[in-house]
């Protein structure tokens, strides 16, 4: 079984970080995740980030710098996920795959369903904001 490569963007407002929650009709409907997707043939990680935010939230974003990856075995296979850090450049927040948003602090609890793969991802950003304030 191959190995998709998926890349998900941290977005930060006011020590905030926006995630989706799958709409019904996607795959994994209700669980929450950083806003991202499936790297497609030619493409660069960052490419794939701003298509996919592009096509997803209907926003223009710019990725900044790698932050950290998780592995993770689904039922329909294995993913490698990618996350960077992006800035929100321009656009209203128009979802197409996510019937929700919001926006979260990692460093308190969290009270929603996170896609296995994404909860790596938030510990590690919980971790690096913790550091920073010390």
């Amino acid at each position: 079984m191959k190995e998709k490569l998926v890349t998900a963007a941290l977005i930060q407002k006011a020590g905030k970080f926006l995630v989706g929650r799958r709409a019904p009709t996607e795959p994994l409907a209700g669980m929450w995740e950083f806003p991202g997707g499936k790297v497609e043939k030619g493409e660069s990680l960052e490419q794939c980030l701003i298509r996919e935010i592009s096509e997803e939230l209907g926003i223009e974003i710019s990725v900044r710098s790698y932050f950290a990856e998780s592995d993770f075995k689904y039922a329909t296979g294995r993913i490698k996920l990618i996350a960077f850090h992006c800035d929100w450049i321009s656009g209203d927040l128009n979802p197409s795959v996510h019937d929700e948003i919001d926006w979260v602090d990692p460093c308190q609890p969290i009270a929603k369903d996170l896609l296995p793969a994404d909860i790596p991802i938030l510990e590690k950003l919980s971790e690096s904001i913790n550091k920073q304030i010390q």
